[in-house]
């Protein structure tokens, strides 16, 4: 199996509920507001619209993949079951609309689309992934600022496959992604 279909199933191992909140904010007003009193609430992009594009990491190195790996409790011959590193790469993550495409590059080569799934934001934090291929579900923890993505965590369940855990690792924890440009 595909080491990045691997990882899109680790990333979908696990949902997480979306709450029901308040709805948007409304203004009601009991008489006609003055000029001086009137005020327009802005709208709020969604979090999904500040995911939009593409993200890509910077080269990431045997070592960096290694050091987050053996930091999940893996030992290297573990490691091995995903696949062995042999050259510095890279990985993109596009978002369109609800759908979440990942690829893989290695050392100068093309990029190669490995997995695709769709993708929710219940909260500023947390972003819950269902595989197109199995329909497995499972969550990541993130923080987003400016044009810089990083993964901080993720959730895979006692079931999982080693090498879907350690595909996960690999490729959502090794680096930050930084939005491209337009």
């Amino acid at each position: 199996m595909n080491s990045i279909r691997i990882a899109t199933i680790l990333v979908a191992l696990v949902a997480t509920a979306c709450s029901a909140g308040a709805g948007s904010p409304s203004a009601v007003a009991s008489s006609p507001p003055s000029a001086a009193a009137s005020s327009t609430v802005a709208p709020t992009a969604s979090p999904v619209d500040a995911f939009q594009g593409t993200w890509t990491t910077g080269v990431v190195t045997c070592e960096q993949e290694a050091a987050v790996i053996h930091a999940g409790g893996f030992t290297d011959t573990q490691m091995l079951v995903d696949r062995p590193c042999t050259q510095p790469g890279a990985y993109r993550l596009r978002f369109s609309g609800t759908q979440l495409g990942i690829f893989e590059q290695s050392g100068n080569g093309p990029w190669e689309l490995g997995a695709t799934a769709s993708y929710a934001l219940p909260d500023d934090h947390t972003i819950v992934t269902t595989d197109s291929y199995d329909g497995s579900q499972g969550t990541l923890s993130y923080t987003l600022v400016g044009n810089v993505l990083t993964f901080t965590s993720t959730n895979a369940s006692a079931g999982s496959e080693l090498g879907s855990m350690i595909a996960g690792l690999r490729i959502f924890l090794s680096a930050p992604f930084t939005k491209d440009p337009s």
